[in-house]
């Protein structure tokens, strides 16, 4: 049956009961019934336009979509909490890391220095500063070994001798004495009264100090047939005093590793010069060293504490960086220094 030029398909009328229904205002019915629910799934134009999914929907219908989800915004820590955080993680790594191998890195470290500085030689006689703080505990112990040694590269021999001055103080006692002579190193104490040689007029001070302490070391070397005289300067020691004397004394110079005086035929060797003074510390807390530092009342106030202070800033404590800046002491690029 066609009504108004349409035709009908399907077996149903307007209630679905009739075989051939109407068409009405120009639909074409595919199906059940107008108000079935065969449409469902299939297609119609509904005036002029296509209708898609179930005969509920009104032509233009569109399902709403639902916003997406709310992800809040990564929180960034303030500046003084990341710095709070750099220097908690900086502390972790170079102070709470154990490193069971710390004693074999600094012996490397030692012969790298020996080697490469040209330190020792056949059947030398080495004499050990010792002052009894941690830089020549670590010393001693190592060259007693490396003496003791019958497979070391360079046969030589070794003592140490400890320079009392009239202020020292002991916190611990003189045991680290007795420690020292276990290790297999003849071991000599020498008094000297350091405040009664300051002359009329003159102030006392660490340099002072320093200076006594080493004539009685060559006067012992003299005396005792010593060719070396090794001290425990380490790398720390070695840079401090390079920023000292260029920022005090306007020269860029610094203590040598293997050094010969003009006025005495002993040469002063720095064995430790490749080793860190964490290094060190780490050793002798492994080792349960007994230590103690000099107590006089002038070293608080030395230049050298400051000095320190400039190298950690410099280097934030980054062992890399002391490596490389000891380098640059050896790599002078005089093309691009003023006067080079």
């Amino acid at each position: 049956m066609i009504f108004g030029g349409a035709a009908c398909q399907g077996g149903g009328g307007l209630s679905g009961g009739a075989p051939d229904g109407p068409a009405l205002g120009g639909l074409s019915r595919v199906g059940d019934g107008l108000s079935g629910g065969g449409l469902s799934g299939r297609r119609r134009l509904v005036g002029g336009r296509r209708l898609v999914g179930g005969g509920s929907r009104r032509p233009g219908f569109r399902r709403p979509q639902m916003p997406p989800p709310q992800v809040p915004p990564p929180q960034v820590p303030r500046p003084s909490e990341r710095s709070a955080l750099l220097i908690i993680s900086v502390y972790r790594y170079h102070a709470c890391m154990p490193d069971p191998d710390t004693g074999k890195r600094i012996s490397r470290k030692i012969d790298k220095a020996i080697f490469q500085f040209g330190m020792l030689e056949e059947n030398d006689h080495v004499l050990i500063a010792l002052s009894g703080g941690k830089d020549s505990l670590a010393l001693a112990w190592h060259l007693a070994r490396k003496a003791a040694s019958k497979r070391y590269s360079v046969p030589f021999t070794a003592e140490a001798v400890h320079v009392r001055t009239d202020f020292a103080h002991y916190p611990a006692g003189e045991g680290f004495l007795d420690e020292v002579r276990s290790w297999g190193l003849k071991t000599t104490v020498i008094d000297i009264p350091v405040k009664q040689r300051v002359k009329e007029g003159s102030r006392l001070n660490c340099w002072w100090c320093s200076t006594q302490r080493r004539l009685e070391l060559f006067r012992f070397a003299r005396e005792n047939s010593v060719t070396k005289i090794a001290l425990g300067h380490h790398m720390d020691d070695i840079l401090e005093t390079f920023l000292m004397n260029m920022s005090c004394r306007g020269e860029m110079s610094t203590m040598l590793p293997n050094m010969r005086y003009d006025k005495y035929p002993q040469t002063i060797i720095r064995p430790l010069a490749w080793t860190q003074e964490e290094e060190i510390r780490r050793f002798v807390e492994e080792l349960n060293l007994e230590s103690f530092t000099c107590s006089c009342p002038w070293g608080s106030r030395s230049i050298r504490k400051t000095a320190r202070r400039a190298l950690e800033e410099l280097t934030l404590g980054r062992p890399k960086a002391k490596d490389a800046m000891f380098r640059a002491l050896s790599n002078p690029v005089k093309r691009y220094l003023p006067g080079g």
